[in-house]
């Protein structure tokens, strides 16, 4: 561990803190502090104030041993998976926030664009900061007054902690799911005798699968709600949701059968030919037919006046 990654400590706890406070939905500012760090590491490295030997990128072992252990790596992580998925369910009823991914199932190039984008900023730059970077410095912190092994946990379980700040624009449940797959990247690269690529490899395997069984519909995520992907998405489902209360609390809850109805879950309920449907929180003038959508704007219309 070098004195550069130490420094380097502050800068990425500062960003966690922004992201969690203020810009956790911020694509600016998530991809761009993992590209940051990504950049400095670089030009330390060329500056010879870090070795890539100090951030695990020339390992000892070969390249056979370290996709062996890439490959064990991601059976443990399928293997564990459903009881990751069990244990945030119980915590945490509502899904994830999936509908930033929602365009991986559109076409065969948006989602080869969106492996290789998970990849570079899951693979290599979200590895290299946390399990690179994080966990190291960590570890050698906690190596002053704790012993190695408590140390070595301390340290994964801190890194897992940062990864999953970064996705708490998938919502709490995603962020729990994640923690827990995230430790195991972390005992993987100890186990491996802190061979980062062996985590790289094991993390853009594990993403690519999960793109193609979500973009193929197996993933028990792939046909959520909108409910839970408009605002991920960002998407105006809030604003949609907002300006329909207002009316409903003006107008639209004193008629004996109106177009639609708003509840305290914000589910809408679209009434045509006395039949209902159901949805979520989609943005309104996607689903609702253009009879309804034109007495819905003249309602609101009124409503205003």
């Amino acid at each position: 561990m070098s004195v550069f990654q130490m420094y380097l400590m502050a800068p990425i706890a500062l960003w966690l803190l922004a992201v969690a406070v203020r810009f956790r939905r911020s694509a600016l500012v998530l991809a761009g502090g993992l590209i940051a760090v990504g950049l400095v590491t670089f030009a330390a490295v060329i500056a010879g104030s870090v070795s890539p030997h100090q951030l695990g990128l020339s390992p000892q072992t070969s390249i056979q041993s370290m996709l062996g252990f890439a490959l064990v790596g991601l059976a443990a992580m399928y293997a564990y998976s459903p009881v990751a998925d069990w244990l945030a369910t119980r915590w945490v009823a509502k899904p994830p926030t999936l509908g930033a991914f929602r365009a991986l199932a559109q076409s065969r190039l948006k989602l080869l664009v969106g492996i290789i984008i998970a990849w570079v900023f899951g693979g290599f730059l979200e590895e290299l900061t946390f399990r690179g970077i994080v966990l190291q410095s960590m570890q050698a912190l906690a190596s002053a007054w704790l012993p190695p092994p408590a140390a070595a946990g301390v340290a994964i379980c801190a890194a897992a902690a940062g990864a999953g700040v970064i996705h708490l624009y998938q919502g709490p449940r995603a962020v729990i799911i994640i923690v827990q797959l995230s430790v195991l990247f972390g005992v993987l690269f100890v186990v491996s005798g802190y061979n980062l690529w062996a985590v790289m490899v094991c993390h853009g395997l594990y993403d690519t699968i999960a793109f193609v069984r979500f973009a193929a519909g197996k993933s028990k995520y792939s046909r959520l709600d909108d409910d839970h992907s408009g605002d991920e998405a960002g998407q105006p489902a809030s604003q949609t949701t907002a300006w329909l209360q207002l009316v409903a609390r003006r107008r639209i809850s004193r008629r004996r059968n109106p177009p639609f109805q708003v509840n305290r879950s914000t589910i809408i309920v679209v009434r045509r030919n006395h039949r209902s449907c159901r949805y979520g929180r989609p943005n309104l003038p996607e689903i609702v037919p253009r009879v309804h959508r034109d007495e819905t704007r003249n309602t609101a219309n009124r409503a205003r006046a």
